[in-house]
């Protein structure tokens, strides 16, 4: 198998049988895929976050039993840009309008052919693929790292290190300010859109998961230190 394609899908849905058979035709349909299944929105929850890459496609039901999936949608928006396709028994016009005018990005009704299902989950992978490759319009260098401005990738010496979207926008303020110590708070502010108040630990958490994606250790020319009470700086080595 060629890591370099591994798709991972998410399947969020709460009937065992429909997520085995789900996994049972997509990983059938491409040798490639990796399915993780979430029976509620808490595993869901989990499974976003804990995760240590980006899923490549959500596949999302909409009646789960502690909550909506249609409101869930914000929440997988905040840890990732994966295509959304909706799997559900709602299955009027005005649900589907509702599912995708909510985030969904495609909505199939139950009952459905799961061949079908696979076709669809595929060309929405290979859609999105083929947006990320037509080349950035704009890029920040530094060093061995490279952002990609309009598709929100960080690439180390051309591999895709696949940050989540907070994970970018810290990476992105502190490539801004290399050199310069950014305060925690301003970190904050920049990546979640809102005032920060005096825990910031969560920054240090995420940092923290950036140094483990971009590899940062000894031999590596990029650095990103923390100064207690101060916030963090990321400086680039260079020949």
């Amino acid at each position: 198998m060629d890591n370099d394609n591994q798709k991972y899908i998410l399947m969020i849905e709460d009937e065992e049988n429909v997520l085995t058979l789900n996994e049972r035709v997509l990983t059938r349909a491409s040798g490639n895929i990796l399915c993780f299944k979430a029976r509620t929105l808490a595993e869901a929850r989990a499974a976003l976050k804990l995760s240590e890459w980006d899923y490549d496609l959500i596949i999302l039901d909409v009646m789960l039993p502690d909550g909506s999936g249609l409101d869930f949608i914000n929440e997988i928006r905040d840890a990732t840009e994966a295509p959304i396709l909706i799997l559900s028994a709602k299955d009027t016009a005005k649900d589907v309008i509702e599912g995708t005018a909510r985030g969904g990005d495609n909505y199939i009704t139950k009952p459905y052919d799961p061949e079908v299902m696979a076709a669809i989950s595929l060309a929405m992978m290979r859609r999105e693929e083929k947006r990320e490759q037509k080349g950035p319009a704009m890029t920040l260098a530094c060093g061995p790292l490279t952002l990609d401005l309009m598709s929100t990738r960080a690439y180390m010496d051309g591999t895709d290190v696949r940050l989540r979207p907070k994970e970018f926008v810290l990476l992105l303020t502190l490539v801004q300010n290399e050199g310069k110590i950014v305060p925690a708070k301003k970190l904050y502010e920049a990546a979640w859109g809102l005032p920060a108040n005096d825990d910031t630990r969560t920054v240090k958490t995420h940092v923290s998961r950036l140094r483990t994606k971009l590899s940062i250790n000894e031999y590596t020319p990029l650095t990103i230190t923390g100064e207690y009470g101060c916030g963090y700086r990321l400086e680039c080595r260079r020949p």
